[in-house]
């Protein structure tokens, strides 16, 4: 069982802002129309929702 760390966590939530802030934006140059502040917004909500859940993983395997 590999062992988790706050500092892991945290740099888990950041691999998943950078890796949705990577997806929307190819998504958007796609469609030849970048809106910046929906990227920023969606990657935000997308990052802080995987990171609860993840967090929340982690919490019940810790107790277990």
């Amino acid at each position: 069982m590999a062992v988790f760390t706050k500092k892991r966590v945290r740099q888990f939530g950041q691999l998943i802002i950078i890796y949705a802030g990577v997806q929307i934006a190819y998504y958007s140059i796609a469609q030849d129309e970048i809106n910046w502040m929906s990227i920023i917004i969606s990657s935000l909500f997308y990052g802080i929702i995987m990171t609860a859940l993840f967090a929340r993983a982690y919490s019940n395997t810790k107790n277990s």
